[in-house]
C-alpha cells in the first residue's frame, strides 16, 4: 500500500479528524490513514460500531464525535482516522480492519503535479515575456540610461524619470512595510482597534469628497457603509479579544520560524525586482512599436491643421503587457501564500505532539511543494484573478474615456462596485483554497470546493466574516499606498520633467506610486493573512487539535462561536 501524501512530502499535516462522515464524506474524500497509531495517540474508548457489524475502525465516524481525550492510550474511537492494515489494538498485529471504499480518481495517496496545464502556460507566457522585453529593450536609444543631459529634457512620460520615480517609490514601499510588520508584532491588540477607525474615517473622508464633486450617488454609498461601520463596532468590539488572540498566535508563529519573514521579504524583494524589469519593458514598448503608428491629417473645425494617429499594436502590446504583470505578481503572491500556510498547517497539527515535526525545516518542505507539486494549482487560481484584472482594467479605461458627465461618473461607480465585488469573491475563494492545496496537494477546483463545505459545514463562515485582522492589513495597504503616492507627487514636483509641464501627469504618478505601494505591502502582509487563513480552515478540519496545541485560543473560540467546536470535549 502506498504511502499518504503527506508521509513522501515531509510538512504535510494529517488530513481530517473527526470530519470522515461530514466533510470528507460530502466531497469523496476519505480520511488518509497514516502509519502505526496515526499522529494522536487513541483516546480510552471502546471500539466503537458504525453500521458496519461492530467491526472496530470500519466505515466512517460521525461528524460530532463524543469526548475525547488526548496523549492516552487505548482503541481508536470516533473522530479518528483509520488504522493502516495489519494493525492490532493490542499488540500491533493482526488482521486489519474492514477496508474504506477510496475513490482513486478524486484521492491520489502518492504526491503528483496537479494542474500541470496552467503551470505550462505559464511557463510559455512569461517566456514570451522574456523574449519580447529584450527585443523591446535592445529598441532603446544608446543614451537612454547613461546620458544625464536627457534626464530632465525627456519630453515622454515613459522615459528615464518616471522609471527613477517608480523606483523610488518602490524602495519607499518596502521599507514602510517592513516598519508597519514590527508595528503589528509589537502591539496588535492597538492596531486592530486603530485600523478600524481609520477605515471608518477613510469611509468618512471618501463620502465627504465625493461630496465636495457633486457625485451625490458615490457620496451618499460612502456614507452609508461608514455609518455602518460604525454602528458595527458595537458588535466587533466584543469580538478584539478573539482577534487579539489569533494575530498573536500568528505573530508567535512568526517569531519562532523567522524562515516565515525571509520568506516574505524574497518574495517582495523579487516583486520590486519584477516591477522594474517590467516598468523598463513598458517603457521601451513605446520605442520599440513606433514604426506601426499610422497617423493621418486633418483640418480641425478651428480651420488649422492637425494630427491623429494610431497604433493597434502597441493597443494589444498594453494590454498583453498588463495581463502579464497580473498573473506574475498573482502568482509571487499565491506562492508566498501557500508556503506559508504549508508551515502553519504543519504547526497546528504536529506541535507538541509525541512525533513532533516531520522535517527539521517545515518552511523549505513547504516552499518545494508550492513551487513542484502544487505550483500549477497556484498558477490555475492566479490565471482567472489575473484574467478578471485585466477586464476589469481594460473596461475601466474604457468608462474614464466617456466623459465626466453625472450619467457616467455613475455608471462607472456602479460597474467598479460590481467588478470589484466580483474580484473580491475570487480572491476570496482563492486564499482558503491554497490553504487546502498547501495541506493536501489537491487540484485547484476539488480544494475550493471541497474548502467551501468545509467551512459551511463548521459555520467558519461565521468566524470569517467577523474577523477583524483583515482591518489591519488592509489599513497597512493604505497607509503604505498614500506614502508612496505622496512620494512620488514629490518627485514629479521637484524633478519637472518636460513631459509634465502642465501638470497633466501628476494625478498618473501619484496614482501609480499608490497602488504600487498597496502592491508590495499586500505581499509583506500575506505572511499574517496567509497564517490567520491557515488557522480557520484547520479549525474546520480538526478542532480537537487547536485544543490541545492552542487552548487559550480554542477556548476564546469557543465562547463566541460555540457551533465551530461542538462535539469536543471542554474538560
Amino acid at each position: 500500500m502506498s504511502q499518504p501524501y503527506y508521509q513522501n512530502q515531509p510538512g504535510y499535516p494529517p488530513p481530517s479528524q473527526g470530519e470522515g462522515a461530514g466533510f470528507y464524506g460530502a466531497s469523496n474524500y476519505p480520511p488518509p490513514q497514516p502509519p502505526g497509531q496515526g499522529i494522536y495517540p487513541p483516546p480510552q474508548a471502546p471500539p466503537m460500531n458504525y453500521n458496519q457489524g461492530g467491526q472496530p475502525g470500519a466505515g466512517y465516524p460521525p461528524p460530532q464525535p463524543p469526548p475525547m481525550n488526548y496523549n492516552q492510550g487505548g482503541q481508536p474511537g470516533a473522530g479518528y482516522p483509520q488504522p493502516p492494515p495489519g494493525y492490532d489494538y493490542q499488540n500491533g498485529q493482526g488482521p486489519p480492519p474492514k477496508p474504506a471504499v477510496v475513490d482513486s480518481e478524486k484521492y491520489n495517496r502518492t504526491p503528483v503535479f496537479r494542474d500541470v496545464w496552467a503551470a505550462i502556460l505559464f511557463f510559455i507566457t512569461l517566456g514570451s515575456f522574456v523574449v519580447y522585453s529584450v527585443l523591446a529593450i535592445r529598441s532603446l536609444p544608446s543614451g537612454t540610461f547613461s546620458n544625464p543631459g536627457k534626464y530632465r529634457a525627456s519630453e515622454h512620460f515613459f522615459s528615464l524619470p518616471t522609471i527613477v520615480c517608480f523606483l523610488i517609490v518602490a524602495l519607499t514601499g518596502f521599507v514602510i512595510s517592513v516598519v508597519y510588520m514590527f508595528l503589528i508584532q509589537a502591539a496588535p491588540r492597538a492596531m486592530i482597534i486603530v485600523s478600524y477607525w481609520a477605515s471608518v474615517a477613510i469611509g468618512l473622508a471618501t463620502a465627504g469628497y465625493y461630496f465636495y464633486r457633486h457625485l451625490w450617488w458615490a457620496a451618499a454609498l460612502a456614507l452609508v457603509f461608514a455609518i455602518l461601520s460604525i454602528v458595527a463596532w458595537f458588535y466587533a468590539r466584543h469580538r478584539i479579544p478573539l482577534a487579539t488572540i489569533l494575530l498573536t498566535t500568528v505573530v508567535r508563529i512568526m517569531r519562532r520560524f523567522p524562515a516565515t519573514v525571509y520568506t516574505g521579504v524574497l518574495f517582495l524583494i523579487l516583486n520590486v525586482l519584477f516591477l522594474m524589469w517590467w516598468a523598463i519593458t513598458l517603457t521601451a514598448t513605446f520605442s520599440y512599436l513606433k514604426h506601426y503608428e499610422s497617423c493621418r491629417r486633418f483640418t480641425n473645425s478651428a480651420g488649422r491643421p492637425d494630427e491623429t494617429c494610431t497604433n493597434g499594436r502597441l493597443i494589444g502590446v498594453i494590454v498583453y503587457l498588463c495581463f502579464v504583470w497580473y498573473w506574475v505578481t498573482q502568482v509571487l503572491y499565491n506562492v508566498l501564500h501557500t508556503t506559508i500556510c504549508g508551515l502553519y498547517a504543519t504547526v497546528y497539527f504536529f506541535d507538541n505532539s509525541p512525533m513532533g515535526f516531520p522535517t527539521a525545516n517545515p518552511t523549505m518542505a513547504a516552499f518545494k511543494r508550492a513551487t513542484t507539486n502544487s505550483f500549477g494549482s497556484v498558477c490555475f487560481g492566479s490565471l482567472l484573478v489575473a484574467l478578471f484584472q485585466t477586464v476589469r482594467a481594460i473596461l475601466q479605461t474604457l468608462l474614464n474615456a466617456g466623459g465626466d458627465d453625472g450619467i457616467g461618473a455613475f455608471i462607472a461607480c456602479c460597474v467598479g462596485c460590481v467588478l470589484g465585488l466580483i474580484q473580491s469573491m475570487l480572491e476570496f475563494f482563492n486564499k482558503y483554497a491554497y490553504v487546502e492545496i498547501a495541506m493536501y496537494g489537491k487540484p485547484f477546483v476539488p480544494a475550493a470546493r471541497d474548502t467551501w463545505r468545509l467551512i459551511k459545514s463548521r459555520g467558519i463562515d461565521t468566524l470569517i466574516n467577523d474577523d477583524l485582522i483583515g482591518n489591519v492589513i488592509g489599513l497597512g495597504g493604505i497607509v503604505v499606498g498614500g506614502v508612496c503616492a505622496m512620494v512620488g507627487y514629490g518627485y514629479i514636483s521637484v524633478v519637472k520633467p518636460v513631459y509634465n509641464a502642465t501638470g497633466n501627469f501628476t494625478p498618473v504618478i501619484v496614482l501609480i506610486g499608490f497602488f504600487i505601494g498597496i502592491s508590495l505591502f499586500y505581499l509583506a502582509g500575506k505572511v499574517i493573512d496567509s497564517g490567520n487563513a491557515t488557522t480557520f480552515v484547520c479549525l474546520a478540519e480538526d478542532p480537537a487539535a487547536m485544543q490541545r496545541s492552542k487552548p487559550e485560543l480554542f477556548e476564546k473560540i469557543r465562547e463566541a462561536y460555540p457551533q465551530v467546536v461542538s462535539g469536543i470535549h471542554h474538560g
